[in-house]
């Protein structure tokens, strides 16, 4: 993942919203921010696991932990983790 991929789609976005909001359409406007908030969301989610596997690679588990810490748990995931330690 190179940190740069997501420029192009956020200046596409950018340009978007400054053209809803010129010509005063609140409903694009707010499309084009809910779009470009989940772009950016999962570009960082892909940034923080790709940091994280290079600090585990490099051997630096802390740092490892802290990006890891940062992503979303999955409901599921920890559904199945409580379960194993419960003994289901």
């Amino acid at each position: 993942m190179n940190a740069n991929n997501g420029t192009r789609p956020n200046l596409i976005f950018d340009e978007a919203l400054r053209l809803f909001h010129q010509c005063g359409d609140k409903k694009g406007y707010a499309m084009a921010l809910f779009h470009l908030g989940k772009l950016n969301l999962a570009a960082g989610h892909d940034m923080l696991r790709s940091a994280a596997t290079m600090f585990r690679e490099l051997g630096d588990t802390a740092s490892e932990h802290a990006a890891l810490d940062l992503l979303p748990v999955d409901p599921q995931w920890m559904m199945c983790r409580k379960n194993r330690h419960n003994g289901k």
